[in-house]
């Protein structure tokens, strides 16, 4: 669900809007779908990233995105451990757009940060634990088959 001219609307389908790091350390997006195996998944990341990383800062592609209501933002923030993690809000103008940043994988206690943003009016702690649970589960799958 998001929001729209202040009501709920449910987006049919749903793609990840990943930030990524160009060479000269300015991020830039890349979207893609999440109906597809990990492998295709890492694949097209690496395929979309050659091309936006090639872009300008504010591309049109960027122009465009900004309008959709049908994406998560995620963010991996490899070189931070952190506890608690605030996004930059338009206040009064929420989308509803979910946000998910990963931190610093802790090689000691096997543990990543994740800060999970959501609108309270859409979702709440029940909804992100029932997320939380099935990303672990899918993380599991990965690390068995690895």
């Amino acid at each position: 669900m998001r929001i729209k001219d202040n009501k709920p609307v449910i987006c049919e389908t749903v793609e990840q809007s990943i930030v990524t790091l160009a060479d000269d350390e300015t991020f830039r997006f890349v979207t893609l779908s999440t109906e597809m195996t990990l492998e295709d998944f890492d694949k097209m990341l690496k395929i979309q990233k050659s091309v936006v990383h090639n872009e300008a800062l504010f591309s049109e592609r960027v122009r465009t995105n900004e309008k959709r209501l049908d994406v998560s933002h995620v963010s991996i923030l490899p070189w931070l451990n952190f506890s608690a993690f605030s996004h930059a809000t338009n206040f009064g103008k929420s989308t509803g757009i979910p946000k998910c940043v990963f931190g610093r994988y802790n090689a000691e206690t096997g543990l990543t940060p994740l800060s999970i943003d959501v609108h309270h009016a859409l979702m709440d702690g029940l909804h992100v634990a029932n997320f939380v649970d099935k990303l672990q589960k899918k993380l599991d799958e990965i690390r068995v088959n690895d």
